[in-house]
């Protein structure tokens, strides 16, 4: 929780370097030229104090939001990497059990960054749907699946065990 609640990350490269990984999850493990890559832009354009406390906001925004969910009839792709510390794929399968017309992708190794990583996996999914609606990748996410993923037990991440609570008191 401390790495996410400072912004240093983004003005400090060392401090970057060392924590994206555990952090962000996914290439960022395992790949130190994209933790590298992803520091010099971030350190380019780092958020103001403000705005990054107005995130840390969000984070607490208010989860009965979830019910609203259902009155969207937008076709939706819900992306995911199964292996983001960040937001645990049982957020994602909520999020497209919630939405009447949505599927989910779950990329197979790729974390928080999945959308920043111009290799991943994901990104041609992601274009066959915003140009053609195309969601035949993804799959849609029923009561059974969703409710095994609810009772994993292995979510030691701090933001995890934060999002577990969320959900618990919601669904």
């Amino acid at each position: 929780m401390a790495h996410m609640a400072t912004p240093l990350r983004y003005y400090w490269r060392a401090y970057h370097e060392a924590v994206l990984g555990d952090l962000m999850g996914g290439r960022a493990r395992s790949d130190p030229d994209f933790v590298r890559r992803q520091g010099a832009v971030r350190r380019h354009h780092p958020p103001s104090l403000l705005g990054y406390a107005w995130q840390l906001a969000a984070l607490m925004a208010d989860p009965g939001t979830l019910r609203l969910l259902g009155t969207i009839p937008s076709p939706t792709l819900v992306v995911a990497g199964d292996d983001d510390p960040v937001m645990p794929l049982a957020n994602a399968l909520l999020l497209a059990h919630r939405l009447p017309d949505a599927r989910l992708l779950v990329a197979s190794g790729e974390g928080h960054l999945l959308l920043l990583d111009p290799d991943s996996r994901a990104l041609p999914a992601i274009h066959a749907f915003v140009c053609d609606g195309d969601r035949r990748d993804a799959v849609e996410v029923t009561k059974p699946m969703l409710d095994a993923e609810l009772r994993a037990t292995d979510e030691p991440h701090p933001l995890a065990l934060m999002s577990a609570g969320v959900r618990a008191f919601w669904t």
